[in-house]
């Protein structure tokens, strides 16, 4: 009964971690977002090295540039498509949650993203 049981948790608990991979699925670069108040939606995805675990947030966070308009925040792993890496590599989803109206265009990780909030 025991080493059943235990078979059990390791089950679960690669279910568990593989859904919690899998939250940001495929992150998409987004040019352009439009966000009302307290909406939040990924702008883009922080690679590493081409197939290499993706950075930390706090790594990422760090080399953000500074918006008025919206908040970031951590939108988990996931892939994204790289031409440099030649398909998918793992990555980190960048968040945006709109908090004052206005328009702002930053650029992140060398592409250029519009983010408006009304």
């Amino acid at each position: 009964m025991r080493k059943i049981a235990t078979t059990v948790a390791v089950v679960i608990a690669a279910t568990v971690t593989f859904v919690g991979l899998a939250a940001a699925g495929d992150i998409r670069y987004r040019k352009s977002v439009t966000l009302s108040i307290g909406q939040s939606t990924v702008i883009h995805g922080a690679r590493g090295n081409c197939g290499e675990p993706a950075p930390s947030w706090a790594r990422v966070k760090a080399h953000l540039p500074h918006i008025a308009v919206a908040r970031y925040s951590d939108g988990d792993l996931g892939t994204r498509n790289s031409n440099s890496c030649g398909g998918p590599t793992p990555a980190r989803a960048v968040v945006v949650t709109g908090v004052k109206q206005g328009s702002e265009k930053i650029v992140l990780f060398g592409d250029p993203i519009t983010i408006t909030v009304k």
